[in-house]
């Protein structure tokens, strides 16, 4: 079941924290995503709004970030190109975004957008070093952060509020995914999966994709795009 689709209720006892001003840095890069849509549904048109969630990718020459990462369910629907997608970080600021290229379906579940403007930033995901890892180095070593804008209506607050689950792992590695047992929630699709070192140093580790609300959340990993990544982004 993707996050994007109706989940189960949060459990009582919720294992993530809310992003407020002492939350690790490296949280402030994630944000919200909104994204006006048209489905069509037995023959005829429907305007939908998704919510899901984002990244702001730093810059190879550290100029000041203008790249979002994403997952390509959530502006698959995205098809009137003169309604803007509004990309909002915790603090409040927002910008337009529009896509740039996409992974085209849910087994290359990942979309690059570009901002209408800059948004500067202490911290932004470096896609730009050498960060691939093979399967075997991705299953039990590393500490997870998982972050993104969940629509509970508990700490998520219906999808206002920044929600990380810290200290997860990793639990299986598929041919498209990576499955943890971190807690997310609809409206997290696109949000950040981060490995944490023991001295807090975060590295960008994938983009949520999917989860059943309960005990599973799934991530395609960045090892996949980095090159393409890389790519778009010097342009």
């Amino acid at each position: 079941m993707f996050i994007c689709a109706a989940l189960a209720q949060p459990a009582s006892a919720d294992p993530r924290l809310r992003w407020d001003e002492q939350a690790p840095a490296f949280l402030s890069a994630v944000g919200k995503l909104t994204v006006p849509g048209i489905r069509i549904e037995s023959g005829y048109s429907r305007h939908v709004r998704e919510d899901c969630s984002g990244t702001l990718l730093a810059s190879r020459d550290n100029r000041p970030p203008r790249h979002v990462l994403t997952a390509w369910h959530c502006i698959e629907h995205y098809k009137d190109l003169s309604k803007n997608i509004i990309f909002t970080l915790p603090d409040g600021r927002q910008r337009k975004a529009r896509p740039v290229e996409d992974g085209g379906g849910m087994r290359a579940d990942w979309a690059l957008l570009t901002l209408d403007s800059p948004l500067p930033l202490s911290w932004a995901a470096d896609v730009h070093s050498r960060g691939g890892v093979s399967r075997q180095s991705e299953l039990p070593q590393w500490r997870l952060t998982m972050a993104g804008f969940s629509g509970d209506a508990g700490l998520g607050a219906d999808g206002e509020a920044l929600t990380y689950h810290s200290h997860c792992g990793v639990i299986e590695v598929t041919d498209d995914h990576v499955n943890t047992n971190c807690l997310a929630y609809k409206g997290a699709s696109g949000g950040a999966v981060f490995s944490v070192d023991e001295a807090g140093e975060a590295t960008l580790r994938g983009v949520i994709s999917a989860g059943d609300g309960q005990a599973m959340s799934a991530y395609m990993p960045l090892s996949r795009i980095r090159g393409r990544l890389r790519s778009l982004m010097s342009f």
